[in-house]
């Protein structure tokens, strides 16, 4: 108005005075769909449906489109004083982006990675491969923010040039609810040229690109949920649809966590991703929908995933009441039954009534931890579950969880006073995983060894066919000239030697020299391969990755992983009917970069070392069967069906529980390797920092360093269980054999191929000449390009393809996959040649690049006979092993163990040691003293000569030892590693202990019923016990004297 629009008195009017600003604030949000109440509490998925495919040439459309938004694309065109443009230039709305926040919320959603593969070996087939990994989540939420920061710029000198700014994330959070991940292999019936031969008009109209028909009846889905089926997960930018539709697919649960969470905070002490020079003004601007919560606390989840757990308890005590109801009254109506069918029933109701109380206990422990994390929140103490114990020291497990069982009061009180999990971390990224379950089987383990094999075939193509592929060779071919050029450098001056052979002048004395100098530089420098008095010493317990680090470094804290709660389910092919499950209470892994603090943003240069340490703390490892897992009491296990066949039960999990209570066995389930831990630590130099002369941990720089200093530069991984103990039977002690040899030892088959393949070339090819090979690599990555353009263009002109088109496509597909394949093992024989001749030039300076160091402190086996009766218990005390890897190929190793002890636990042994120090001075032995080791094994080998291995020294150093063993006692042994051979299998001939097919269970071991028709109660009846024995006997043997068994230091 007229009226009220007048200046102040002295000023101009303006009418935006006041709501101009030199930021921009901008939010993007993509929400399906987006009349959802998006809260952590909101649980449920929608009934909608979205997915989001990913395929290696996605990621690589996706960058290239990407990089059309880089620096280079805004350069101003024909502009400046040299075109006569003066024009003034424009506001750059980049430079006054101050903030930019993101949301993405899709409820459900699917998400897949699939490769599709047809090697040049494979096209002898019709087939075509797909593997890949998928995942399903009831909700995904993030949120995501980016604010400009300001930073200084400094040289190489470390002087500061300049100070610039930059869009940085500075906070996110991402959280996955009841995520499902599977793995996904397909096998396509693919068009070859047969097809197209016998193909009429009608299936070549077909083959033009059509939505493919689904038939369900081939996808193997164990819990027939057909909502994971998609064909859009088998689309590809550059693949020809086959003429079969319908692939033969399987999708195989893989790991499943009711809730993923992922932290993002570089404000941390003070300062942004421990930079003191970086700032920013910007950050809390309320400018879009943010999901960020507190109520996203992991003691809140975890919390919620409890109370869940008690309401699963609830229901099972009920369902156990009523059940006892019903056998309390069929034992009063069959009052005048026979003896055996009342006794029958009895057993029935014993078991019944013990599992209500066992319920009741259970939901005793579960409510006080509930209390106490409730006690935390309020409290604001950070710590996620009780007793997970996350300091990085090596930690042992903690002896006071070995009660008495009458003390029922202080068995289910929170067991240590120790530091607890903190919520608070200090990290830029924290991952948080509750209660995760992963399956690992003979299907799994091909399908994720055969993904990871794509992968990194997929990453090795990709860089080939980049032109630092062939800069490489140029650059290897330069270094050579340059190592040539002075290695001869009289010789190449002389134009005479080339002409006159009989002037014994100058030349031969060069010709000499040179020869002189050739043979000294071939000389073979030797290792030192005695051990050094003063051996480098692990980590003290008290010592984390943060610890001891020099003033001019400064600790970044970049990655934490959380595992709470986890548990894995190993089970192979060969036993189907037995399972081991590998649980923890808690699991960690912690990221930490020592950085220049004069560099510290940049992570070439500026990186000195990273210290990755990991920690599982309270595993467990319990072993069950189809003998002892019975449906008739289906209710009293943890009524968690994931990964099981649709209609069965089989195989279980072990309730969430278990993780933190460690007396009683799971139902269904035997005990055999009790609470224990371990740890791990790995120190990793970067080798692409420039200055090499590093002290990390004492600060001082050296100028020049000795063999004996080099080993600051090693890279080293400490490796340690304190506590190790088994207590199993035959039948358990086969299931974890099974897993061993044949789930866990595996190589994959096509790698494998390759790798000889690859070994092959390079004993065939002389990799000392490189000539001609940049040109022949650039020859090949030209034919690849002109390939897939062609490709491109049958593609685009695919419905105009007659018959002799269709062959013409299929030939030039195997053309590329064969061109594709020579580039690769090309390229990777070139690059491997190129490690090892760089090996063996550094000989001279023969250091060590690896230092691997494992330690135990007891190991025990304790071997279990039918009824729970002890047989023999074997211990090893103060374990370690040793092995330095050399940058010549070599490496040293040293096995040592302290005390070596076997004991006879049978009531009538005749001798109770088996294994024992001979310490009878009058006959030969002697008495050990306190730090002697009785086994001492050293060996060094050399590198391998065509695959054949080299030992240059061994050497065995054994304290006096006696051993003695009764007949019976040696064939209960050999029945207990060998079921169903016989204390006799030797005596026959024909036997061979390394089979495992002369390792079957006995038939008494054995449950005759299908594993499927069990689970599904089509079985015969059982009635299961609780099990305790593995309880009773940590009783019976734990408490003895320090001398005798079971008596592990404690």
């Amino acid at each position: 108005h007229p009226d009220f629009a007048k200046a102040p008195s002295g000023e101009v009017y303006d009418a935006y005075r006041g709501f101009r600003s030199n930021h921009i604030h901008m939010s993007v949000a993509v929400s399906a769909p987006h009349d959802r109440d998006w809260s952590l509490s909101n649980l449920k998925p929608s009934s909608n449906y979205n997915a989001l495919h990913l395929t290696p040439r996605f990621f690589s459309h996706f960058f290239d489109w990407w990089k059309m938004f880089s620096g280079i694309m805004s350069l101003p065109i024909r502009q400046g004083p040299l075109w006569g443009v003066t024009q003034k230039k424009s506001k750059k709305f980049g430079r006054h982006m101050a903030t930019l926040k993101y949301n993405l919320l899709l409820s459900p959603v699917y998400i897949s990675h699939v490769y599709k593969h047809k090697d040049a070996e494979e096209y002898k087939g019709s087939t075509v491969s797909a593997t890949g990994l998928k995942m399903k989540l009831d909700s995904f939420m993030l949120d995501l923010h980016q604010r400009r920061e300001h930073f200084d710029i400094k040289d190489n000198e470390g002087n500061i040039t300049k100070k610039t700014s930059a869009m940085r994330i500075n906070q996110a959070q991402l959280d996955f609810i009841h995520a499902d991940l599977r793995a996904l292999s397909a096998s396509i019936a693919g068009t070859s040229a047969e097809d197209i031969d016998k193909a009429d008009e009608e299936t070549l109209a077909s083959l033009h690109g059509q939505a493919p028909v689904v038939d369900m009846s081939k996808f193997d889905i164990p819990d027939n949920d057909f909502d994971w089926i998609d064909m859009d997960d088998f689309v590809e930018l550059d693949w020809i649809l086959p003429a079969e539709a319908d692939p033969d697919t399987r999708i195989l649960p893989l790991g499943y966590a009711p809730r993923f969470t992922y932290f993002r905070q570089t404000d941390q002490g003070g300062m942004i991703a421990g930079d003191p020079s970086r700032t920013s003004p910007f950050g809390d601007e309320p400018t879009h929908y943010c999901v960020m919560s507190r109520k996203n606390d992991p003691r809140r989840v975890q919390a919620e995933l409890i109370e869940h757990r008690l309401d699963t308890l609830r229901s099972q005590r009920e369902q156990n009441e009523r059940a006892i109801g019903e056998q309390e009254l069929k034992l009063a109506q069959n009052v005048a039954s026979d003896r055996a069918a009342r006794l029958k029933l009895e057993q029935k109701l014993s078991v019944l009534q013990t599992h209500s109380a066992h319920l009741h206990r259970k939901r005793e422990f579960l409510q006080k931890m509930l209390d106490t994390l409730a006690h935390r929140l309020e409290h604001d103490d950070p710590s996620v579950v009780p007793e997970l114990e996350t300091s990085e020291a090596f930690f042992e497990a903690h002896e006071n969880s070995r009660r008495q069982e009458s003390d029922h009061a202080e068995e289910y009180v929170h067991m240590d006073p120790a530091p607890l999990a903190d919520y608070t971390s200090d990290f830029n990224n924290r991952f948080v995983v509750h209660n995760a379950q992963i399956k690992w089987n003979n299907s799994l383990r091909n399908i994720i060894l055969r993904y990871i094999h794509q992968n990194s075939q997929r990453r090795g193509f990709v860089y080939y066919m980049s032109r630092r592929a062939v800069k490489f060779i140029l650059d290897v071919l330069e270094e050579r000239k340059k190592s040539d050029g002075m290695s001869t450098p009289t010789r190449r001056q002389s134009h005479l030697t080339q002409i006159s052979t009989l002037s014994p002048g100058v030349d031969d004395d060069a010709t000499i020299q040179d020869r002189i100098e050739q043979l000294l530089a071939d000389g073979r420098a030797f290792v030192n391969a005695d051990e050094p008095t003063e051996r480098r010493e692990s980590p003290t317990r008290t010592e984390g990755p943060t610890d001891h680090i020099a003033q001019e470094f400064t600790p970044l804290n970049v990655y934490h992983f959380r595992l709470i709660a986890p548990q894995v389910q190993l089970q192979s092919e060969k036993n189907p009917k037995s399972a081991v499950l590998v649980t923890a209470k808690g699991m960690q892994l912690k990221v930490v970069q020592i950085m220049d603090k004069d560099n510290v943003n940049d992570d070439v240069s500026g990186l000195v070392q990273r210290r990755i340490t990991a920690a599982a703390d309270s595993l467990q490892m319990f072993v069950t069967s189809t003998k002892t897992f019975s449906t008739e009491f289906f209710h009293m296990y943890s009524a968690n069906l994931y990964g099981a066949k649709a209609g069965t039960q089989w195989p279980p999990w072990v309730p969430m529980e278990i993780m933190f209570e460690f007396q009683t066995n799971p139902y269904g389930f035997n005990r055999v390797v009790r609470r224990t831990s371990a740890s791990l630590r790995y120190d990793k130099y970067n080798n692409l920092r420039l200055k090499y002369n590093d002290d990390v941990s004492s600060g001082e720089t050296k100028k020049a360093k000795s063999d004996e200093e080099s080993e600051e530069r090693m890279d080293h991984v400490w490796l340690e269980f304190p506590e190790f103990r088994a207590v199993c039977d035959s039948a358990q002690y086969y299931a974890m054999y099974i897993i061993v040899m044949d789930l866990l030892l595996y190589n994959e088959p096509l790698e494998k191929t390759r790798g000889e393949r690859l070994e092959k070339i390079m004993l065939a090819s002389d990799f000392s000449d490189l000539t001609g090979a940049p040109e022949m690599v650039q020859m090949l990555q030209e034919r690849i390009r002109q390939l897939e353009e062609i490709k491109m263009y049958f593609q685009i002109n695919e419905k105009y393809l007659d018959r002799q088109g269709w062959k013409d496509r299929i030939t030039m597909e195997q053309d590329l996959a064969s061109c594709g394949d020579e580039l690769f093992f090309m390229m990777k024989a070139i690059t491997t040649a190129q490690q090892r001749l760089e090996d063996r030039r550094e000989q001279a300076n023969a250091t060590g690049l690896l230092h691997l160091s494992m330690f135990a402190k007891e190991i025990a086996w304790h071997l279990v006979r039918d009824q729970s009766e002890s047989l023999v218990e074997f211990q090893l005390k103060n374990a370690s092993f040793d092995r330095t890897d050399n940058n010549d190929g070599s490496n040293y190793n040293v096995m040592e163990i302290g005390r070596i002890n076997g004991f006879n636990l049978l009531p009538d042994a005749l001798y109770p040691e088996i294994i024992a120090p001979f310490t009878n001075e009058a006959r030969g032995g002697r008495e050990l003293v306190a730090d002697e080791k009785m086994l001492r094994v050293n060996w060094l080998m050399l590198e391998a000569i065509a695959g054949i291995p080299v030992v240059d020294y061994f050497e065995i150093d054994l304290v006096p030892l006696k051993m003695q063993v009764e007949r019976e006692v040696a064939k209960k042994l050999f029945e207990y590693v060998f079921p169903g051979v016989g204390g006799n299998g030797f005596e026959g001939g024909g036997f061979s202990p390394f089979m495992v097919k002369n390792m079957l269970p006995t038939q008494e071991e054995e449950d005759e019923s299908d594993p499927i028709e069990k689970a599904s109660g089509t079985a015969g009846p059982s009635t299961p016990r609780l099990s305790t024995q593995s309880r009773e006997i940590e009783r019976n043997h734990t408490h003895d004297t320090t001398d005798g068994v079971g008596s592990l230091e404690r």
